[in-house]
């Protein structure tokens, strides 16, 4: 007998995001395209959820886990946006972000942990020129 098993995972990371980077921007009367490459330094505060961990069901609600480092991390970053002028000072803003992490999350021997951030944005952008 085949017996299927099926695990949702209902988890919650909390962090905050410090983001530095590097640009060239590029305009003419309408439309402004960015470029940005850079770094996030992540700090967590908030680590809650329930893993299948070494064949044991871990809860777990804290920052620091038995299987994961997660206090902190840095992501590469790539930013690129596209901004339609409404007026002198007033635009908007539409964007794509994907961040990498350099470092590796997990504590296990062998064991890769290197997650991917994929954002879209869409917003007003003010300029003060």
């Amino acid at each position: 007998m085949t017996l299927f098993l099926k695990i949702k995972h209902f988890n919650k990371i909390k962090l905050y995001q410090i983001p530095i980077a590097i640009g060239k921007t590029w305009g003419s009367e309408k439309w402004q395209t960015d470029l940005l490459v850079g770094g996030t330094f992540n700090i967590y505060s908030e680590n809650k959820g329930r893993t299948l961990y070494q064949g044991q069901v871990l809860d777990y609600d804290d920052t620091v886990t038995e299987f994961m480092t997660n206090q902190w991390g840095i992501q590469a970053t790539l930013v690129g946006r596209l901004t339609y002028k409404i007026s002198d000072h007033l635009g908007l803003t539409s964007g794509i972000q994907i961040q990498k992490s350099l470092n590796n999350w997990s504590k296990e021997e062998n064991t890769t942990m290197r997650p991917t951030i994929f954002n879209l944005e869409l917003g007003l952008n003010y300029s003060l020129k």
